[in-house]
């Protein structure tokens, strides 16, 4: 069920008639959401938007009205901003479920294997940052422990058991955190918000189509050039798309 958040909860940002016209626009896109007009709500939410008001509540409400408004591909990059600015919006994980399944392009995830699967799972599972900060836990456990065998004479094999297991955990976790940290980076969202455009081999109109995509398809951004994002698709397929064809997933 599609439906605006009308509570203003986000951070007033410092500016010139501050939160009174801030105030004044969410509540105009509230009511213009309400009657309808969903190209005037966008227009008043964006305007929130470009005056530096990051929220979960404001990227969710955009995504409803461009769903509205029948484009299907701003509504998920909006819906996927809320989630990163605030991932406890459970509507908005609901909402986001219902508009791709929406999407017209049905890109299946490149196969990695049983074991490439598990391995995406656990780098997935927690952010980079935590851990970062699981290594640096381990790594003076280890620490303290080495201390231990060097000065205590008693319970050295069970010291060395000990420093054995967690020496194990901190190569693990150096790996898992490495990998985390690399597919952090390589990571650069996307997603088609045009009804339709040709991805192509190249950076240029001269260069062959390999593909029809849709409004709504999610990609991922490797690079840009002459006016063309590089973008790999999830099953692996690379080409290029004009930038103003694609919204970016990212602040």
């Amino acid at each position: 069920m599609i439906r605006i958040l009308t509570v203003f909860v986000f951070t007033l940002v410092a500016m010139p008639h501050t939160s009174a016209t801030q105030l004044d626009l969410w509540n105009e896109a509230n009511s213009a959401y309400d009657s309808g007009d969903y190209d005037r709500a966008i227009k008043s939410y964006l305007s929130l938007v470009e005056r530096g008001v990051v929220s979960g509540e404001l990227f969710y409400n955009l995504g409803n009205a461009y769903y509205k408004a029948g484009k299907i591909g701003a509504a998920i990059g909006y819906y996927r901003k809320a989630l990163i600015v605030k991932p406890s919006l459970k509507v908005c994980e609901e909402n986001l479920r219902l508009v791709r399944n929406q999407v017209v392009d049905k890109v299946e995830l490149q196969p990695r294997g049983i074991l490439g699967d598990i391995w995406f799972e656990i780098i997935g599972f927690m952010s980079p940052d935590f851990y970062l900060m699981a290594c640096a836990v381990l790594f003076w456990f280890s620490a303290a422990v080495i201390s231990l065998l060097i000065l205590s004479a008693g319970h050295r094999r069970r010291l060395i058991y000990l420093l054995i297991i967690i020496g194990s955990l901190l190569i693990l976790t150096s790996l898992v955190a490495g990998s985390a940290i690399k597919q952090e980076l390589r990571q650069r969202p996307g997603v088609i918000v045009t009804p339709s455009i040709e991805l192509i081999e190249g950076p240029g109109e001269d260069f062959g189509k390999l593909l029809t995509c849709h409004d709504g398809l999610e990609l991922n951004i490797l690079s840009s050039r002459q006016g063309y994002y590089l973008v790999e698709l999830a099953n692996g397929l690379k080409g290029w798309v004009p930038m103003d064809a694609v919204m970016e997933i990212r602040f």
